[in-house]
């Protein structure tokens, strides 16, 4: 089942599948900390299903295994400097320039699911939205090891991927690591000291109440003067971390293709100024920035306009 299950993935466009056992994992325990820190701001509904987040058994009863799946999502095309190096204008994070995986990954995944059901076991999907630890998840599954921004860094595709599995009742061999680095990145510092709001603890969690991608895409919250005003140029995300990550160096690009619907990641600032709500929804409509929605995410781009005043006109 394991080979079969693996080609339906790679059928479906995934670049990476692996498994792990079902059960809780000791790394888990750090989300107690995280929580009792206050590190998930006004991110209540981590705290309500905490109990599942850390017991893969209470997402699904009868689990015996994890499938864990990687989309990589850095294109060439996104990573094209600026055409101005030294008028950079505002940018949007990769993840965000494509068609959201929200809905993407969940339909690439039924498959997989149907697969089971068909042999009369339990599965269930998760991307992101589920009480799930899908990066701790995926390095059981051996799809890579988590960095000191906690994100899974994968050994060809680097933190520029996204993660979604299946819980199910199959008892499926677990997936021996095909990495031999530590199980930890480097722990060269390079994302902690580049960190605009200092987010990253050495430790290796993220406080979501300094970082960036959660005051401009998980909260409602009206943003610090001194959060805008350090954003080098954000208005959707954050990519500083791995923009600065020697493990990203040799990271492989995929296809616009698997990415769907490109957006830009560099912006020209009178140009995104000058959009109407009804061209902002034509661009960003099925995008993860879709959900800030067009009236903070114009706020957010005329309060980081003025970052550094090199803004591209």
């Amino acid at each position: 089942m394991e080979d079969e299950l693996r080609q339906l993935a790679l059928n479906q466009g995934f670049h990476d599948v692996g498994f792990c056992v079902a059960e809780p994992y000791p790394e888990m325990e750090h989300l107690s900390q995280w929580l009792e820190m206050g590190c998930h701001a006004d991110m209540e509904y981590v705290k309500r299903h905490k109990g599942q987040r850390m017991n893969p058994l209470a997402f699904v009863k009868s689990a015996r295994s994890i499938i864990m799946v990687v989309q990589a999502y850095r294109t060439e095309e996104m990573n094209a400097p600026a055409k101005d190096d030294d008028k950079p204008g505002l940018r949007i994070a990769r993840f965000a320039c494509s068609t959201d995986y929200h809905e993407t990954m969940k339909k690439k995944l039924y498959p997989m699911v149907r697969y089971l059901k068909e042999r009369r076991f339990k599965a269930r999907s998760f991307v992101d939205t589920a009480p799930a630890m899908e990066k701790l998840l995926g390095a059981r599954a051996g799809l890579g090891r988590l960095g000191r921004n906690s994100l899974l860094i994968h050994p060809r595709y680097g933190s520029w991927v996204m993660l979604g599995g299946i819980a199910t009742s199959a008892e499926l061999t677990p997936s021996k690591n095909f990495h031999k680095s530590p199980p930890e990145c480097r722990a060269c510092g390079a994302c902690i000291a580049a960190c605009p709001q200092g987010a990253i603890h050495p430790s290796g969690y993220v406080d979501g109440r300094r970082c960036l991608s959660y005051w401009t895409l998980e909260t409602d919250s009206t943003i610090a003067a001194e959060v805008t005003g350090n954003a080098k140029g954000y208005v959707a995300g954050c990519d500083v971390c791995q923009e600065v990550c020697p493990e990203n160096a040799e990271a492989s690009f995929v296809e616009q293709s698997a990415v769907l619907r490109p957006i830009p990641h560099h912006w020209n600032a009178a140009r995104l100024r000058g959009l109407s709500k009804e061209e902002w929804e034509g661009i960003f409509a099925h995008s993860p920035a879709a959900r800030m929605g067009f009236s903070r995410f114009t706020q957010i781009a005329r309060e980081v306009e003025g970052w550094d005043g090199s803004i591209s006109e």
